[in-house]
């Protein structure tokens, strides 16, 4: 067998064609891979860069919600103090008309009763 020979199979086979011929393989096989990385890399940058731009509009609307939550919670608040409020003139105003009708029934009593003069 010569030098740079190597014994495959049934014959010798020339070292360097073999060579040639895996690095070719390999090469092409490599490229390919690498070049489908590159593109998965470039797919998943964009993907990412749309997530970001739609993470930075949601924490906008959020705050813009908390901010009209806040607002709207004061506003309840002021609307419940003032029928509360309300609700208390009625009930006073309720509860004096109750007296001021059961004094002058009073008052009708004493005056039927010729007790006031």
């Amino acid at each position: 067998m010569a030098h740079g020979r190597v014994p495959i199979g049934d014959g010798c086979v020339d070292k360097q064609a073999l060579s040639v011929i895996a690095k070719s393989h390999c090469s092409s096989a490599s490229t390919t891979a690498y070049q489908n990385i590159v593109d998965e890399y470039e797919q998943m940058k964009e993907r990412n860069e749309a997530l970001e731009r739609t993470n930075k509009k949601l924490k906008e609307n959020n705050e813009i919600l908390i901010e009209e939550k806040g607002v709207n919670h004061e506003l309840m608040l002021v609307i419940n103090n003032t029928f509360s409020f309300n609700n208390l003139l009625i009930i006073c105003i309720d509860f004096i008309c109750l007296h001021i009708k059961i004094f002058i029934e009073f008052l009708k009593i004493l005056i039927s009763n010729h007790l006031l003069i």
